[in-house]
This record gives structure tokens, sequence and C-alpha cells, in this order.
């Protein structure tokens, strides 16, 4: 089977206090690996005269683009508080995904308290099932099913290198499976699928 790019990453243009807030987002995106920003609102706090992230906001932008990327709600975000504002300082925000832990870089791109936020990358199973039984119909003309998890395991954490279990079953013939491993390849959600042993 050949590789198969099942998301392009998700882009935003940031926001700073009172500006409106542009958003492009792939058509198919199952894979959180690119770069979001900070919806509306304001992206800084001033404090005793220093200005610092509003990690509550970041938190907040995290936990519904995550949802709105794969349909799973991150929950326990963590951020650091009183980051201060500096243009290029990264800063470590942390969540679970489906019961898996995952960490996100938040990086400021400019003195007004605008960030980009990037995950360690996730994938929806469904898509991947999904993209299985496409490829083959529209491949080889065979109709299956794909299972790629539990149904209590909806997304997969994990970037490049990820690999991900799968089982193909003809629907005519539901005995006739096979083992196929779909390995995440790089930072643009492309996944390649291999015969298993």
């Amino acid at each position: 089977m050949t590789a198969q790019t099942l998301a392009r990453p998700a882009v935003a243009v940031c926001c700073v206090p009172d500006a409106p807030v542009g958003r492009t987002l792939g058509l198919l995106v199952v894979l959180f690996m690119g770069l979001v920003v900070l919806g509306a609102g304001a992206a800084i706090v001033v404090l005793f005269g220093s200005r610092t992230v509003d990690a509550g906001s970041v938190a907040a932008e995290v936990e519904r683009l995550t949802h709105e990327q794969v349909g799973v709600a991150a929950s326990g975000v963590t951020c650091p508080v009183d980051v201060p504002v500096e243009v290029g300082a990264t800063f470590r925000c942390s969540a679970t995904v489906d019961g898996q832990e995952i960490g996100y870089t938040v990086r400021q791109y400019d003195g007004q308290g605008g960030v980009t936020i990037a995950s360690a990358g996730f994938v929806a199973l469904a898509r991947v099932e999904a993209t299985l039984v496409e490829q083959l119909r529209d491949g080889a003309g065979f109709a299956a099913t794909a299972d790629c998890g539990p149904a209590s395991l909806r997304v997969v954490v994990g970037g490049p290198g990820t690999t991900i279990d799968c089982t193909v079953a003809s629907v005519a013939d539901p005995s006739d499976a096979a083992r196929v491993v779909g390995t995440v390849t790089d930072d643009q959600g492309t996944v390649s699928f291999a015969s298993g042993s």
C-alpha cells in the first residue's frame, strides 16, 4: 500500500486583544501536529507592571482545539503561570487525551501575547480505519472493514514512528482477514501502511 497523508497541519492566525481571529483548518484533520493559536480574547495579562502570557487562555485553547481536531476532549490541561511575554520564548503545557499523556509546545511569536501551540501529535483511529477501507476499495476494488483498536480507544498519541496495528477483513467473508500496520512517517500526518506479519 502507499503512503497516505491523513491531515495537513492545522493553522490559525493568532490574535492580539480585540483583534479579529482567522483560522484555516485542513478538511481532513486527524493529526494535530501543526500550528494552532490562541482564540479570541486577551492573550496577555498584566500583573504588577510585568506582562505575562495568560496560561488559562492557552489551556482553554488547547482543550478546544484538541476536541475540534479529533473529537476527544483534552483533560487535565496544565500550563505554567506567570510566563513573561518574550518574543521567541517557549514553554510546555501537558494534558491527557483519551487516557494518554501528551505534551504541547507553546511558542511566543510576538510581544503582544501571540502564541503558536504544537502537540507531540495524535491520530484519530476512526480516520485511519476509513482511510484503509477507502484505499482497498479505490485501489483494489475490495470491499473491506478495518479495525484499528478497541472501541474504547479513539485516539493514538504519538508523532513520527508511531505504529498503529489494524485488521482488515473482507465484507463478503469476514474470516478473510489480514493484519496491517500503519506508521506515522512525518509531522504532516502521513501514515504509510504495510502488511503485518
